[in-house]
């Protein structure tokens, strides 16, 4: 494969990560096809520093935006329950008509859901809200960019609120409730590895997933010097090769003194220097 051809699916991978805007990869592109085949390792390898410092900050939002999505829903949920109850107490009659746990085993009726309904679906409002903006930000992150990666990250955001508000209302019942509680030993260790394990399974494969293109990247370019280097002492003889046609050429007449001097300095830079 050809230096120049491995250097256009670096660039194409950095434009499919949002390292490369749209307009950024046309110009690099344009760039890429005027340089001499010499000069393409030097300018990935620049271009790859530059991308570097752009986006050293990206795993550090990322893992901002996380947190505030895993704990949004979280603390509002929170919130909209503990608001339910006080409303029931204060307008519906007290919580004697629900079964609200964890004095008993079920936790909250549909009841006490259906009658304050208006509560649950401004929490949903709000969620959706906050989340769409947490969205906008996200999506400008190299690691939100393929569906892929979008799918994966929020099966395992679910899977962690879900796995955090369950361990939340076990504790409560293991703390709380007389006849809710278990006896058996490490129970809540045993509980937190259930109810993690599979959301700690799916990060992994995130993590996974959006670092194989960086890898592979990496390959690339390491492919890429390799190339380079490997072509360099065949650039140097066939340099060498073509200046003594050329000399011969002279001697016979075909081409001339000026002709067989251009061809010398064109050359020179790669018999004296073939890594340049």
């Amino acid at each position: 494969m050809e230096a120049r051809v491995i250097a256009e699916e670096i660039l194409k991978d950095w434009n499919i990560k949002g390292l490369l805007n749209s307009n950024e990869f046309d110009d690099k592109i344009m760039i890429l096809q005027k340089l001499e085949e010499k000069d393409i390792q030097d300018f990935i390898d620049n271009l790859s520093q530059e991308l570097n410092k752009k986006s050293i900050k990206m795993p550090l939002s990322l893992i901002k935006n996380l947190v505030i999505t895993v704990l949004a829903p979280i603390v509002l949920i929170t919130l909209s329950f503990f608001t339910a109850i006080k409303c029931i107490e204060d307008n519906i009659g007290g919580l004697r008509f629900y079964n609200l746990g964890p004095s008993s085993i079920g936790g909250p009726s549909f009841r006490f859901f259906e009658d304050t309904i208006y509560i649950w679906l401004i929490l949903i409002l709000v969620i959706v809200r906050i989340e769409s903006k947490l969205y906008n930000s996200r999506k400008k992150i190299k690691y939100f960019k393929k569906n892929v990666n979008k799918i994966l990250f929020y099966l395992s955001f679910t899977l962690t609120v879900i796995a955090i508000i369950s361990f939340l209302l076990t504790l409560n019942v293991q703390y709380n409730s007389r006849l809710g509680r278990s006896t058996r030993d490490n129970f809540l260790i045993n509980v937190f590895l259930l109810l993690h394990t599979p959301s700690a399974i799916l990060w992994t494969i995130y993590y996974l997933v959006v670092n194989k293109a960086d890898v592979f990247i990496k390959f690339k370019t390491r492919l890429l010097k390799r190339k380079n280097k490997i072509g360099q002492p065949l650039k140097r003889n066939k340099a060498i090769k073509q200046l003594k046609e050329a000399k011969g050429l002279l001697e016979l007449g075909v081409i001339s003194q000026e002709e067989h001097d251009n061809l010398i300095e064109r050359l020179k830079p790669l018999i004296k220097n073939p890594k340049s």
